[in-house]
């Protein structure tokens, strides 16, 4: 996952944790403001972003990359279908507050 403006306006890398089967997880605290992408494998040319949330609800939005509108601690799951690039998602549970 690359955060492109965190709170300092830093670019941040982190990696997911592979949980087996496609399924690819992160907890991180997200800021109002804050824009990623997450990238499957390692190629911005096959990143994740808005378009593969099906429920993006009011925290997130479109900006090029997933903007966050409500900040919070954040699980974020990718989960790949090996069959069907287009059927890969990203749910995301918000946990609380920024820890």
């Amino acid at each position: 996952i690359t955060e492109d403006e965190n709170k300092e306006g830093q670019e941040i890398v982190q990696k997911l944790t592979d949980k087996g089967n496609g399924v690819y997880e992160i907890t991180l605290n997200l800021y109002e403001g804050d824009q990623f992408k997450i990238c499957s494998d390692g190629s911005w040319s096959n990143a994740h972003d808005l378009s593969d949330m099906p429920n993006p609800g009011t925290n997130f939005e479109a900006a090029g990359n997933v903007k966050v509108l409500v900040a919070g601690n954040y699980t974020l799951t990718l989960t790949i279908d090996a069959d069907d690039e287009t059927k890969d998602t990203i749910t995301w549970v918000r946990n609380g507050d920024c820890k």
